[in-house]
């Protein structure tokens, strides 16, 4: 879909409801705007973290439970053992 709009003096750009529509937009929603190699790239901050979910599922699979604190619990548990192992490796 291609829509034609004019930049307003106070650089706002008004969006057709048929664009908020299609790309699920309402009005207060918080947008993230990148500069691509095509142009200016809009898209909504819940699409963007619906999109690095989705990338963490496909790095660590879609597994029941992990969270962000399954994660940080995970890391404290490997600094604890390695530093048991560092303790034993130099007689403390």
């Amino acid at each position: 879909m291609a829509v034609h709009v004019k930049l307003s003096a106070d650089g706002h750009i008004p969006l057709p409801p048929e664009v908020l529509e299609q790309l699920g937009l309402a009005g207060g929603d918080d947008l993230v705007l990148e500069i691509s190699e095509r142009g200016l790239v809009i898209q909504s901050v819940k699409a963007r973290v619906r999109k690095a979910q989705q990338l963490y599922r496909e790095m660590l699979g879609d597994r029941p439970g992990l969270s962000v604190d399954d994660f940080i619990a995970d890391k404290r548990e490997q600094a604890r053992l390695e530093e048991e192992r560092e303790q034993r490796l130099h007689g403390r």
